[in-house]
């Protein structure tokens, strides 16, 4: 997804922005800017530009067309919501759950013994609510079969779990009986 960005076409986007802020500083622009043509770039080879989110710093390299109308998206509270000067941008903060059926993941023990060898390289996810959703969308069946796997688990746990509570319970009321 990560195209090689050139400094020309780098250059473009940057000029498109201040081009964009201007035109926020200039009121009386929107009745004359109805009138103007403007011509879009279809040509064979697409160049990419890299910008930046100001909502949480993510790095997106786009080809100029659409980077251009990302640079016009405005936040819902205000403020531009894309930036091409990664010092306005936050810093990013890459998430680390990871899907559970990468090879990292803590519940891959579980799925080998199941015999469950797919694998997944999503290893960002935002939360454990965001690994569930991604679970159920894109590995619906083997994600049914996890849980399924999990419940018949926690079952012999809790009737092992039962099945000593009675023990002990008997244990101490034949002691009673004795003493």
């Amino acid at each position: 997804m990560n195209a090689p960005v050139k400094a020309i076409d780098q250059r473009w986007i940057e000029q498109a922005e201040a081009a964009r802020d201007l035109k926020a500083q200039l009121n009386g622009l929107e009745a004359d800017e109805s009138s103007e043509i403007q011509f879009t770039e279809w040509s064979p080879g697409r160049t990419y530009v890299t910008i930046w989110s100001t909502t949480d710093g993510e790095e997106v390299n786009l080809p100029r067309y659409q980077a251009r109308a990302a640079m016009n998206t405005q936040k819902a509270g205000g403020g531009w919501a894309w930036t091409t000067n990664k010092e306005l941008a936050p810093e990013r903060k890459v998430n680390n759950v990871k899907c559970f059926l990468h090879p990292a993941a803590p519940e891959r023990t579980i799925l080998n013994e199941m015999g469950i060898v797919q694998t997944c390289v999503a290893a960002h996810l935002a939360n454990n609510g965001s690994k569930r959703t991604h679970a159920e969308h894109r590995h619906g069946s083997l994600w049914a079969q996890y849980r399924e796997e999990l419940a018949d688990r926690e079952k012999v746990i809790a009737k092992k779990e039962d099945r000593e509570r009675t023990d002990a319970i008997l244990k101490l009321a034949g002691r009673a009986g004795k003493e």
